[in-house]
């Protein structure tokens, strides 16, 4: 048996790619990791540095026979589950940017993508894909995104990133405790809660709620 312990900026699709599975979900379902479920709200796509990961041994990873001739070319396509990128786009007042074209970089594949009704782009990624930007042309608007390094809402690493990402500025480190008094106390005003500064475990679950995960 093997334990993986999280590294900054890695996702369990990702991970189960580094191990030779095609499907996160053989990790992530696996019994050994009931408790690291249970303990990320049974969301696979938002782990902390540190977390551990019990990786099966190798006779339990997906195998498959496959006949074909020999000396002869085959294509067989490896069938998983799909990691997707998935992203809103405000402007900033908070309306949605809908129906607008934008341009996805994913390494140095660029792909041509449009925003739905609610400011929604979704579009698939490999799991080994690290970075990304998006830009939007007819708005002036140019995104760096760092793919995996989302932490849990627990924690204030988690807290900080998903309140810079709505627009509450959450200073520019964790030490900057001020700071991120004043933007949680903000973000509860607009969210129709008490303004206490504390990220709470009810400031939590509305942030989550806001964010989207």
């Amino acid at each position: 048996m093997a334990t993986h312990v999280v590294r900054e900026g890695e996702h369990l699709a990702g991970i189960a790619h580094q191990y030779g599975f095609s499907d996160f979900r053989v990790l992530w379902e696996h019994p050994q990791n009931s408790e690291l479920r249970q303990r990320r709200r049974d969301n696979p796509n938002v782990l902390r540095p540190g977390d551990e990961i019990f990786i099966p041994e190798g006779e339990e990873r997906e195998r498959r026979e496959e006949e074909g001739e020999t000396e002869q070319r085959h294509r067989f396509v490896r069938h998983g589950a799909l990691l997707m990128l998935r992203l809103r786009i405000r402007d900033v007042d908070g309306q949605p940017v809908e129906d607008t074209e934008c341009e996805l970089y994913i390494g140095l594949d660029r792909h041509d993508v449009t925003t739905d009704s609610d400011g929604m782009i979704e579009h698939p990624i490999s799991p080994e894909a690290e970075n990304a930007r998006l830009n939007v042309p007819s708005r002036n608007m140019e995104f760096d995104l760092k793919i995996g390094h989302l932490d849990p809402v627990d924690v204030t690493s988690g807290q900080r990133a998903r309140l810079d990402n709505l627009g509450y500025f959450a200073g520019y480190s964790e030490a900057d405790t001020r700071q991120i008094k004043w933007a949680v106390e903000e973000f509860q005003c607009e969210n129709g809660m008490r303004p206490t500064g504390q990220c709470d475990p009810p400031t939590q679950e509305k942030l989550l709620s806001v964010y989207g995960t």
